[in-house]
């Protein structure tokens, strides 16, 4: 196997170990803590974090990508750009911050809410002095795996260890915070031991080539994560009573934000290749790969998420996120186009097409934000659920007719096929439901079946995969 395509197989062998362990972990702690928090501190926690996360927009706003990018293609610039960006994105953090605290001084009554928001904001100094994508431009990605597996560990430990009951909240989000800068501390003395110094520095020449090079990539990063947040910052602005609705609407998010974590993975793999594709049939033949390959994992996904959301909430959660289970039936149906839209989204940006990504997410970003308007005050958590449904729809629909104009052809045949196949698989499993055993059978009943179905039919096998990482 050539050099490359070694090193590729190994960053993503990384890549896949620190997701799932990483995830795996978070998933843990993230149930504990909605189980010993209860609804309404699990409601506080994601407003609190869906505020901050748009200060840390503000700090990292295509840094990363940008960063990363130079160093990859120019080895010996690492101590330049690494002393240029870290300067500005720790200036930038102290101005976030202040903002972030007057923004909760001037806007939010709550004051447990407001210390949980100025508590958690820390991780916006965490973020700003992360040196990940030093180590991703270098090709290290074994550093970055470890780093994020040891934030994980170590938040879980404190957590079980010092977070008993609803009293512990704030304790519960300091400790996360304290968790990531440590983290993010640990990693720049790894810089300075291994790679070189950093030297603070203030350069308006370089701080605007930076910008210039990072703004572009950070108006996408924006757009992503306004639909990703929006929900439950609507929710703590729109409703009175907001803890217990942003509680279970959070508690079911986060489920289907673990479920999503393979179609990342997957369009890791495929990135490069598709990258290179520069002809209509190369793209074509390589999108029927990758389309089918994440196409068929997200409807396994959806299925077992929609069929199994009683199950999954009540042998999760405790009975205060009974209301999680309809949200649950609802996510459901995202969780299938979201990965899709990876799919679409991911090949665009591969061949060079990122504007029409950025103008179709700005579209399903005013969908979401319009629809939220309207329902969340009538219909709260559900209101916001339907809301995320309908601008993923609405981006599937723009990014679809963006790919179509990149390679004349659409792919609608793939997502009905996947669809008689899920709904052929999950059929003996039916006889399960409601019973645990029988859900957990039922579980890997259907999966199994989805597999052999799509291995023997031809559709998609696993060895495809291996065969482009080959070429």
């Amino acid at each position: 196997m050539p050099s490359s395509n070694r090193k590729l197989l190994e960053n993503l062998s990384f890549q896949s170990i620190a997701e799932f362990a990483g995830k795996g972990l978070q998933a843990v702690y993230t149930i504990y803590l909605a189980n010993v928090l209860g609804a309404e501190g699990y409601g506080i926690y994601g407003f609190a974090t869906s505020i901050v996360s748009y200060f840390i927009l503000f700090v990292s706003f295509g840094m990363d990508v940008y960063g990363s990018r130079e160093v990859a293609t120019d080895k010996e610039s690492v101590e330049n750009n690494v002393n240029h960006i870290f300067s500005l994105r720790l200036l930038l953090a102290f101005i976030a911050y202040v903002l972030l605290i007057a923004v909760v001084y001037l806007f939010i009554d709550d004051i447990i809410v407001q210390f949980a928001i100025i508590l958690i904001g820390i991780n916006i100094f965490s973020n700003a002095i992360l040196l990940s994508w030093v180590f991703q431009g270098l090709e290290r990605m074994g550093i970055i795996a470890v780093r994020t597996i040891l934030v994980s560990v170590l938040s879980l430990v404190l957590i079980l260890i010092y977070v008993n009951s609803p009293e512990d909240t704030l304790l519960a989000f300091g400790i996360l915070s304290f968790s990531m800068l440590l983290n993010s501390i640990i990693m720049t003395v790894y810089y300075l031991r291994k790679i070189g110094k950093i030297n603070l520095s203030y350069s308006p020449e370089n701080w605007k080539r930076i910008a210039k090079g990072s703004i572009p990539i950070g108006l996408f990063a924006v757009m992503v994560s306004i639909m990703n947040n929006i929900d439950l910052s609507l929710i703590g602005a729109l409703l009175t009573d907001f803890k217990y609705e942003a509680g279970i609407y959070n508690a079911a998010y986060k489920i289907v934000f673990f479920a999503i974590v393979p179609s990342i993975i997957i369009q890791n793999a495929f990135f490069p290749q598709l990258s290179r594709a520069e002809s209509i049939e190369d793209r074509n033949r390589l999108f029927s790969k990758y389309s089918k390959a994440i196409h068929v994992v997200g409807a396994i996904t959806a299925f077992i998420t929609f069929f199994y959301s009683d199950f999954l909430i009540t042998s999760l959660l405790n009975t205060e996120f009974q209301g999680s289970i309809k949200l649950m039936n609802l996510f459901a149906i995202s969780i299938f186009i979201v990965f899709i839209n990876v799919s679409l989204a991911s090949s665009l940006v591969a061949w060079k097409m990122e504007k029409l990504v950025i103008y179709a997410t700005v579209y399903a970003v005013i969908m979401n934000i319009i629809i939220d308007l309207i329902l969340i005050p009538i219909y709260g958590a559900y209101g916001a659920t339907v809301a995320t449904i309908l601008a993923e729809l609405t981006l599937l629909i723009a990014l679809s007719y963006n790919l179509y104009k990149a390679t004349n052809k659409v792919y609608i045949s793939n997502i009905l096929i996947v669809f008689l196949i899920g709904i052929v698989s999950i059929l003996p499993s039916l006889l399960y439901i409601n019973d645990n055993i029988g859900n957990i059978a039922g579980i890997i009943i259907t999966v199994l079946l989805f597999v052999l179905i799509t291995h023997f039919s031809g559709f998609f096998r696993i060895l495809d995969i291996k065969k482009i990482l080959r070429t």
